[in-house]
Order: structure tokens, then sequence, then C-alpha cells
């Protein structure tokens, strides 16, 4: 099995696949379900279009193309955790930044 912490950051460009948990029923109050039934998980990949961190909240928040068109915002506690495959773009301009130092 493939280390996935190994390939480094995500940014920009990079090809990501991962496992959304999916819940069905329950009621939603102040962030928290009651009765909320896991109901399995769902493979989701795409494009990472953008990527940005919060200062205020502390979260890392990616913006996904995914593969049927659709774009879908995702907390980074979230994804890193439920990452199955990262292939990272050598092309990506956030890496081309970092390399020249600017």
């Amino acid at each position: 099995m493939k280390v996935v912490s190994d390939l480094g950051a995500i940014r920009t460009g990079d090809r990501v696949v991962w496992d959304a948990p999916q819940f069905s029923g329950g009621s939603f109050f102040r962030g928290r379900s009651k009765g909320a039934k896991f109901t399995g998980t769902l493979r989701l990949s795409g494009i990472v279009e953008s990527h940005s961190y919060g200062k205020k909240t502390n979260q890392h928040t990616f913006s996904i193309r995914l593969d049927d068109g659709t774009l879908k915002k995702v907390k980074g506690r979230n994804l890193y955790g439920n990452l199955v495959e990262h292939t990272p773009d050598e092309n990506s301009p956030d890496r081309a930044v970092r390399a020249t130092g600017i």
C-alpha cells in the first residue's frame, strides 16, 4: 500500500482521490448530528483548482473539480485522513513559486 503522506503537500493542479463518508437521517443542531447513521463511503476524485488557509480558523480548504465537472469544497481535516491517492502536478504554479523562492 502506498503511503500517501510521503508524496508531500497537496497543491493546485494535483489529482486527488479520497473516500468521503456518507450518512443518512438524523437531525443537525449546532454542528452536531443526532441519529445519523453511517451508510458507507463514496470514492471521489478530481483536480485541485485552488486551496487556501484561513488564519482565523486555522483550516485548510481545497476547491476540487470532480471528474463529473462539479466543483466541491473540501476541508483539509476531511481530506487528509481519507486520502487514497495523490498524484502531484510537477507543473503546479504553487511548486514553481516555491522552487524559485519568489
